[in-house]
């Protein structure tokens, strides 16, 4: 063993990392010490945010100060306006995961009153566990009709949180989470009040993240580069496989998925190759050598230009699970930049810029090495807890993050963001564009799946502003479920990528979803939920969960769903109006206001039932069980209206239109397909499609499916 890492061992103190609670599970050390310092540190101040400005943000400028042993700087109660309604964004407390970890867990718990909120008794959904007290974000719908956004903010060196109190008190806590004074612009919090819910939720993070102290720690969304192998369709390991994965079984895969027919485009290879040992901790930057006998050449050798393309590999923030072993292979370089924490035991980075670079340098160095083309960063919002007690953990959380994106940005095509549900996480993507944003999908677990449905929209609001949100893989083949996961997936914008065993693949639910070379259709913009449903627990109230979607040309994308849990055959009426069409660019980047309904107005599109019709106000179906229905807003342009190709679920993204008159429709397919499009009147004609009437002014053309970059033009008879 090298002389660095004898000396590293040694300085490890024998401090558990986690204990066993009375129910048997694992928790980490600091759970019961975060409760106590929301207990044991007093509220010093408080804010009125009725009195508020209608947007700004708070930063104390030149603040100095030491916190309290818990690591807390201040505590202030915050004084809600008149209120409707509310949605609380925190984590579940997930055995394992205490907060400050925020894991991939963090959701909308939605409230009438504080009382409620606060209660120990709030009701936890099924497949989550109750919800932790600790926020990062909050919207009201208030008594006026407007909308209020608050966004606490991680800067530098401090951060805060809100604290829904079991005294029925909302509190922002503002502190270091570490033992030493600390000097700096410290950032508070950013709010926003608008009549508008999307604007609420944009203006209130465009504040935060171009404050001052916070300013190129991220950006937005439109401000990154969306990276060229998401756009196309994917396979990931881990759902199938978990652990067992190794050269035979990935090789295996490869070429199961090329005879597949199905379009994969890229692997992901997720957890199960490094070398760590059953204290989860890392040895190397190489792969397990029992699983993984000859590297990974005979993996990456399988890429194919028109195949398999791209291969990623699944790291972790912090070396693994439980950080990195003092008996490791990196030598004196690297060893001189770790350090053994006191508090909890963790190896890491020290607390600097150059040691957090070394060590991220070395790590996603070494994957480029070895020949991926992207990572997936996962546990990262667990970094900042690794640093509890040591001198300031939110700065040490801040150098880690920005080192993993300057060595992702420096080595690798692209990253993916997961378990990042912390604010420090959020308010340092600095380069990269995709964060998962939902609990893990979990194969033939019905009420996961709602769960996971509804969580991954719901954070759209506030994570997506600076990334496209990532719904994580899924199983075509779950019965009952894939199909409607498979649509999430299109209305996401995000990563597409599936699990199945290819031998499982249920092509049906898959070719929706890109093209025959396994490019996506995707969004403008990811889908988010309509203003009715971002106060609602669609889990526990029989209604409709609506989420919309912008498409190019004006279309967009509406898609509803019954969640209700436990799941009953009783249905819930699910709707679309005119007046929905108006939020389709609520997500858009630049945002350009609501949307006009077009004067013509507007044809609903059912891609379930294959029917359309004039949207004269309100559309109407039931939702019976687990389910969900997809449909199509597209504007009326004299007389015609563009559905798309039908054999898609976004099928207005899979058509352009170049020019329109009321006589003739000019249109650029990038692929051909069955092609719908309606008409006020008249008969539509076009060479080389036949187009049949499928009533209400639907008109359906069976063309060649396949050829490439196809200009039609239709003419009215």
């Amino acid at each position: 063993m090298r002389k660095a890492a004898v000396i590293l061992a040694t300085q490890i103190l024998c401090v558990a990392l986690v204990r066993t609670s009375a129910q048997g599970k694992w928790q980490p050390m600091w759970a019961d010490e975060i409760d106590r310092a929301n207990v044991e540190t007093p509220i010093t101040d408080g804010i009125e945010l009725g009195k508020l400005e209608p947007k700004g943000v708070r930063i104390l400028a030149g603040y100095s100060g030491r916190p309290n042993k818990f690591g807390i700087l201040k505590r202030y109660e915050l004084v809600l306006p008149a209120y409707e309604g509310g949605s609380y964004f925190s984590g579940d407390r997930h055995p394992g995961v205490a907060w400050p970890d925020g894991a991939n867990r963090v959701q909308p718990w939605i409230f009438d009153s504080l009382g409620e909120l606060c209660s120990d008794d709030y009701p936890r959904r099924p497949s989550n566990y109750p919800r932790v007290r600790e926020g990062m974000f909050l919207l009201l719908k208030l008594a006026t009709g407007e909308y209020f956004a608050l966004v606490p903010v991680a800067g530098p060196k401090t951060m805060t949180w809100l604290y829904a109190g079991a005294d029925g008190k909302l509190v922002l806590n503002f502190g270091t989470l570490g033992t030493e004074a600390v000097e700096c612009d410290a950032p508070l919090f950013a709010w926003s009040r608008s009549a508008d819910f999307y604007t609420a939720c944009r203006q209130a993070w465009a504040l935060a993240i171009k404050c001052e102290p916070v300013i190129g720690s991220t950006d937005f969304r439109m401000n990154k580069k969306y990276p060229e192998v998401f756009r196309y369709l994917g396979w990931c390991s881990w759902e199938q496989y978990k652990w067992d994965i190794s050269e035979k079984v990935l090789t295996d895969v490869v070429r199961r998925i090329d005879a597949s027919g199905v379009p994969i485009r890229f692997l992901l290879v997720d957890d199960g190759h490094l070398d760590a040992g059953r204290d989860r901790r890392l040895r190397s930057f190489n792969p397990d050598k029992e699983k993984f006998p000859n590297g990974w050449g005979a993996l990456l050798g399988l890429r194919r230009e028109e195949k398999i393309r791209w291969m990623g590999l699944w790291n972790t923030l912090s070396g693994y699970w439980d950080t990195i072993s003092a008996e490791n292979e990196f030598g004196h370089e690297i060893n001189e930049h770790l350090v053994s924490l006191k508090k909890t035991g963790a190896v890491v980075p020290c607390n600097n810029p150059e040691s957090t670079r070394v060590f991220y340098d070395a790590h996603i160095g070494a994957v480029r090495e070895h020949g991926f083309d992207f990572v997936k960063i996962d546990c990262q919002a667990r970094n900042i807890a690794w640093y509890l007690g040591s001198d300031n953990a939110v700065e040490a959380a801040t150098n880690n993050l920005r080192a993993l994106e300057g060595a992702a940005n420096k080595h690798m095509d692209s990253m993916i963001n997961c378990m990042a549900h912390s604010l420090p996480c959020v308010f340092n993507t600095r380069y990269s564009a995709v964060t998962r944003c939902s609990i893990d999908y979990k194969v033939g677990k019905i009420s996961r799946a709602k769960s996971h449905l509804l969580q991954s929209y719901a954070n759209t609001p506030w994570l997506c502003q600076t990334v496209w949100g990532d719904h994580d893989m899924f199983h075509s083949s779950d019965a009952g479920v894939g199909r409607i996961i498979a649509v999430s997936k299109a209305m996401s914008g995000g990563p597409v990528y599936l699990s199945d065993d290819p031998d499982d693949f249920i092509a049906e639910y898959v070719r929706p979803l890109c093209y025959e070379d396994g490019e996506l259709l995707r969004p403008v913009a990811p889908a988010g939920p309509l203003p009715d449903s971002a106060f609602i627990d669609p889990m526990r109230e029989p209604v409709a969960y609506r989420v919309i979607a912008p498409l190019p040309g004006g279309a967009a994308a509406v898609a509803a769903y019954n969640l209700y849990h436990p799941t009953s055959m009783v249905p819930i009426r699910g709707f679309v109006t005119r007046q929905d069409y108006k939020h389709a660019g609520g997500m858009i980047q630049p945002y350009t206001g609501k949307w006009k309904v077009p004067a013509e107005g507007l044809v609903v599109y059912d891609w379930h039932s294959g029917r359309a019709e004039k949207l004269t106000d309100r559309y109407e179906f039931d939702l019976k069980g687990f389910a969900d229905r997809l449909l199509h807003l597209c504007p009326v342009k004299k007389g015609w209206a563009v559905i798309g190709r039908t054999d898609k679920y976004l099928c207005p993204a899979a058509v352009e239109i170049v020019s329109i008159s009321p006589s003739k429709l000019k249109l650029r397919m990038k692929e051909s397909g069955p092609l719908a499009v309606w008409c006020e009147t008249g008969t539509p004609l076009a060479e080389r499609c036949v187009f049949i009437d499928c009533g209400n002014g639907l008109w359906e053309g069976n063309m060649t499916p396949g050829k490439r970059d196809i200009v039609l033009t239709i003419r009215k008879y």
